[in-house]
């Protein structure tokens, strides 16, 4: 009779280790599998916002390209031939005359007193580094 007590409480030892390591092994493949589905549900979402925006970026080449395909018939056209001829290439018909208009030369004025300015500046930098670079006699 001891002896077989002896073999039960073996048994339910081993018992008790086999429904541990099963626990265990249930645990994990669970946690896995949780953190698996929250990697594929923020891929997905961002896959998501990736097609809207591909989307709406499609719409807007899908507009540009009608436009540039109105753009290409109208260049054929004698139109826009002498349109061109004219602002890029400074050609006139016979008969014309040609009149330059002239831009305002006041922001041309303000950019040179603001690189003066700069340039005031830079060669201070430069003096004070022919200062710091002088080796003493």
């Amino acid at each position: 009779m001891v002896a077989k007590k002896a073999k039960k409480g073996k048994r339910s030892i081993e018992q008790r280790f086999a429904k541990f390591f099963g626990a265990i092994c249930f645990a994990f493949l669970f946690i896995y599998l949780a953190f698996a589905n929250i990697k594929i549900f923020i891929a997905r979402n961002q896959a998501a916002k990736d097609l809207v925006q591909l989307e709406s970026t499609e719409g807007d080449l899908v507009n540009k390209q009608e436009k540039l395909s109105v753009e290409m018939g109208k260049t054929g056209s004698d139109e826009f031939l002498d349109r061109v001829a004219r602002e890029e290439y400074g050609l006139q018909k016979e008969g014309e005359e040609v009149i330059v208009v002239r831009r305002d030369d006041s922001t041309t004025l303000q950019a040179e007193a603001g690189n003066k300015g700069l340039q005031i500046f830079q060669d201070f930098v430069n003096w004070l580094s022919k200062l710091i670079n002088r080796s003493p006699e």
